[in-house]
């Protein structure tokens, strides 16, 4: 007896069988998965600030790692920096291969990522002007008993273009109580009356206007001494003090 042909159920219009329609789909989507390399380096990721900021002078490093087709990191992607000049042609900031940044003149500047053909959007740098000066309008204070003394000092620039000062902001100004050593009825407080982490030093940072404020407030159940000796010292972001540090201020308890 002749065996029957299976039906048309088990065949597609081109006489293919169930089995062999599931074999060539397999052998499809290998050859797909095989175009498709989610290991590759499709975006660039920027590790730190939004707007990097440094001052003139000072150093920053910047980070980045590449980020596959699949979205995971690729931290040994090589990941190129460079710097754009303005149409200007003075540079306001330099960056080496590897990322080292340096703040060359106030201003900003742009820089990018790179890796082979991909590249990110460019990333703008403020450069912030390098403190001159750090100075003081008010240095001695006759203070009554039970009231507080404010500090203020002012940390300014004279930049390359002209001889008028400008205020820097962001700048540390550290303020430390020299005399009375150990005393315990004098303390540092910030500008709103919180005390610092110690009651001889505290730091603070300059506003948009240059200033940077303390407060030297009078701790009840203390022995009040005949004066109290404040020093602020301005520094760098490389550490190193600013012309005319220390203020020297003092304050007398008639």
């Amino acid at each position: 007896m002749d065996r029957t042909c299976p039906r048309d159920a088990d065949h597609d219009r081109t006489g293919a069988s169930p089995l062999r329609r599931w074999i060539l789909l397999a052998i499809g989507l290998a050859a797909c998965t095989s175009i498709i390399d989610f290991g590759r380096v499709v975006a660039i990721d920027v590790v730190g600030p939004t707007v990097p900021t440094l001052e003139e002078g000072d150093t920053l490093r910047m980070a980045a790692y590449g980020v596959s087709a699949a979205g995971d990191s690729v931290p040994d992607a090589e990941i190129l920096w460079s710097a754009v000049v303005p149409d200007s042609g003075t540079a306001v900031v330099s960056i080496d291969t590897s990322g080292l940044m340096t703040g060359l003149s106030a201003g900003t500047g742009a820089i990018q990522a790179r890796h082979r053909s991909l590249a990110t959007p460019l990333i703008t740098v403020i450069v912030t002007p390098q403190a001159d000066t750090i100075s003081s309008d008010s240095v001695r204070f006759a203070t009554p008993p039970g009231e507080t003394t404010t500090m203020t000092v002012t940390v300014t620039a004279f930049p390359d273009t002209g001889t008028t000062a400008v205020p820097v902001a962001d700048n540390a100004v550290h303020f430390i109580i020299v005399e009375p050593e150990g005393g315990t009825a004098v303390r540092l407080a910030m500008n709103d009356g919180t005390p610092g982490p110690t009651a001889d030093s505290i730091s603070v940072f300059t506003d948009g206007a240059g200033m940077a404020t303390v407060l030297l407030q009078q701790v009840s159940g203390g022995t009040l001494p005949d004066s109290a000796v404040v020093h602020a010292i301005a520094v760098t972001a490389a550490a190193d003090s600013v012309p005319g540090s220390p203020v020297r201020f003092v304050v007398t308890f008639p």
